[in-house]
């Protein structure tokens, strides 16, 4: 699916809630030829800026031999290091440094993107200058896992769009043939990641762009089922919408969906994923509250992202509910995009309704 840079720009930063930052990083997302030289700018530009405020210092556990006794003593491993014989002593204490672990992410990722093959040299330099001053930092050898263990709070929430940059960069960034070397994967042919990205920028811009009398979240939905005992219930998978948007009287439940192509087709007739349907009418049908009056007529609304294909169709009574399919194209201007996303949720008229059977 062929999206423009500048539009990635925006995915990106509704997908992590990153808009302020992202603008801070000051990067022309219009003049980035590619997505990676999109996550590149991103980066150095959002480097910079924090050098310019001030990198980060925490407190961080140390344990050394030392010709003194600091913090808590290791009789243990000063025996066993024979320490107590040189005149040291093993102790473990506290320093308060820049080596922490989201400028030890930051600084690995800088030295990655120096060792890409497909940036232009200006950019390998700009990225060797920025991870030179962070000199005082040691590398890390990057994994999953260690994104997850980054801790970050309200004073250095900054470091939260560089380490979704650095995430991103990670998980594309794939070694070259040539030791040390990587190549970056185009994550825009990676329907896995793109519909995690897609979900995750739907499910954000409705929080941000929607009026406060409305909800947005993700909802876990109870099977309406009897079971012979708790083990039986525990093997049905769960229920989870990727959008639910409540507000006075009424409910939308939006799942989203990245395709290359939004129809299917059947006999050579081009029908709707019969899947997708099966899929929004299994989360209608178990939602439904007796005490919760916006469960009842809950409307559901597949959301497709294209590159060109539209579809605006309504089905307002199946099942009880309105059944809503909608394409947005990812391929045209920002402004249409986001007028295109208000406009879905509007209702839709229900005059000269053709009845539905089966």
């Amino acid at each position: 699916m062929k999206i423009p840079v500048a539009n990635i720009y925006y995915l990106l930063s509704y997908a992590w809630d990153k808009l302020e930052e992202g603008r801070l990083a000051q990067v022309n997302a219009d003049a980035c030829a590619t997505p990676l030289d999109l996550l590149a700018n991103l980066l150095l530009g959002g480097t910079s800026y924090l050098f310019k405020k001030g990198i980060d210092r925490n407190y961080r556990e140390q344990q050394a031999g030392i010709p003194a006794i600091k913090g808590k003593l290791q009789i243990g491993e000063s025996l066993q290091q024979l320490a107590l014989q040189q005149g040291k002593a093993v102790c473990c204490y506290d320093v308060f440094d820049h080596d922490v672990l989201h400028n030890q992410i930051l600084k690995t990722t800088l030295n990655r993107l120096c060792r890409t093959e497909a940036l232009d040299r200006t950019t390998k330099a700009t990225a060797r200058s920025l991870a030179l001053r962070f000199h005082e930092v040691s590398q890390v050898p990057l994994t999953k896992a260690v994104f997850r263990q980054v801790q970050l709070h309200r004073n250095n929430r900054f470091y939260g769009f560089l380490m979704a940059v650095c995430e991103l960069l990670f998980d594309n960034l794939l070694p070259d043939e040539r030791a040390g070397y990587y190549r970056f994967r185009d994550f825009l042919r990676d329907d896995e990641q793109m519909g995690r990205l897609f979900e995750a920028f739907v499910r954000n811009f409705y929080k941000r762009e929607l009026p406060g009398s409305f909800q947005v979240s993700r909802e876990d939905i109870r099977w309406q089922s009897a079971a012979t005992d708790t083990a039986a219930l525990a093997l049905l998978p769960k229920m989870q919408t990727d959008v639910t948007i409540r507000s006075a009287g009424r409910k939308i439940i939006l799942d989203t969906k990245y395709y290359k192509d939004v129809l299917t087709r059947h006999f050579g007739i081009e029908k709707l994923r019969r899947d997708h349907l099966s899929q929004l009418f299994s989360y209608l049908k178990h939602q439904v509250n007796p005490r919760d009056a916006g469960s009842i007529r809950a409307e559901g609304i597949l959301l497709y992202a294209t590159a060109g294909q539209e579809i605006s169709v309504d089905y307002p009574d199946m099942i009880g509910h309105q059944l809503s399919i909608r394409t947005v194209n990812l391929n045209d201007d920002w402004r249409n995009i986001r007028a295109c996303l208000l406009k879905t949720l509007e209702r839709s008229p229900t005059n000269d309704i053709i009845p539905w059977r089966m």
